[in-house]
């Protein structure tokens, strides 16, 4: 192999343009996003109050702050409400901007409905975002909810073994399972409590309008909460809810333990009384049962008497 010579001017020349390919490539990179206006919203309710009655006129302050650097342009809002009917027009309709720093404020006024006393409360929930984005989305929504109380209504619910692991409220009903109400956080206090009738029922009458939750002390729902469902209660209304639990008979010892036995084909419910745990009737067959018992005896005996004096 012949080894040629290469002119040092050559290799300048070479080491030159790779070193500036380099440095091109060095200066090549992932363009930057842009930075995001972020927007924190506020609500404030007047006049402030433990409680709100049908009729009753509430004002929503909304102020929306730019507190970044970045200017915010093309604001808009979007939302929801319940229980409240508006007075006038939305005044937050048109799109608008914010400077680094600046806020606005809006003003917008509602009475409290029908809807609300049913219910049970009054609410509003309005987000807001620049065209561009945000950077902070989690304060961009401003939220109320006001207690309407006064409405009553009535649960009745049907508790079921999920058998076939397919939710189906057409199961069979348990009889005598025990049922609690409470309040909706958790760990909420005890507002109720009832046993199923022979066919799986039980009802609650006289129940202030919220959201309850729903429970079966010593077992397990089925479904993505294994301890408790929610039930929403609205006034002058029945709210009807199926409640399907595994199968297997509670732990023994256990509050509320009930056996997987359904109800028997045809049996007729023994009453569902508000508030109150549904009758048994196991005293009555104990006490019938042991007439016939007796009766039974005292047959027996004449038969045998009456053989002895036959037979001498």
């Amino acid at each position: 192999m012949r080894t040629g010579h290469v002119p040092g001017r050559f290799l300048a020349a070479l080491t030159a343009a790779t070193g500036g390919l380099g440095a091109g490539l060095l200066a090549v990179g992932p363009a930057q996003a842009a930075p995001l206006p972020d927007l924190k919203v506020t609500v404030a309710i007047t006049p402030g109050k433990a409680a709100y009655s049908v009729g009753d006129t509430i004002t929503a302050v909304y102020t929306i702050r730019n507190v970044s650097a970045v200017a915010a342009t093309g604001i808009r809002s979007g939302g929801t409400y319940d229980g409240l009917t508006w007075i006038g027009d939305m005044p937050w309709s048109a799109a608008f901007d914010l400077a680094p720093g600046a806020s606005r404020t809006f003003t917008w006024a509602a009475k409290v409905s029908d809807a609300g006393s049913r219910g049970g409360y009054a609410a509003g929930r309005f987000e807001f975002e620049a065209a561009a984005g945000d950077a902070d989305p989690a304060d961009d929504l401003g939220t109320f909810r006001l207690p309407v109380p006064g409405g009553k209504g009535t649960m009745r619910l049907k508790v079921f073994v999920d058998a076939k692991g397919d939710s189906s409220s057409e199961q069979p009903g348990l009889a005598g399972a025990e049922v609690v109400l409470s309040q909706p956080k958790p760990g909420g206090a005890r507002v109720a409590g009832g046993r199923t009738d022979a066919k799986g029922w039980v009802s609650f009458t006289g129940l202030a309008t919220q959201d309850y939750r729903v429970s079966v002390p010593g077992r397990k729902l089925a479904g993505d909460n294994p301890d408790s469902t929610s039930v929403e209660v609205m006034a002058d209304q029945t709210a009807t809810a199926f409640v399907g639990l595994l199968p297997g008979a509670a732990a023994s010892g256990s509050p509320g333990a009930s056996s997987d036995v359904a109800a028997p084909a045809g049996a007729s419910p023994s009453g569902t009384p508000a508030l109150a745990v549904t009758g048994s009737n196991s005293g009555t067959v104990a006490v019938v049962g042991g007439i016939v018992v007796l009766a039974g005896a005292g047959l027996f005996l004449m038969a045998r008497h009456r053989r002895r004096r036959f037979v001498a």
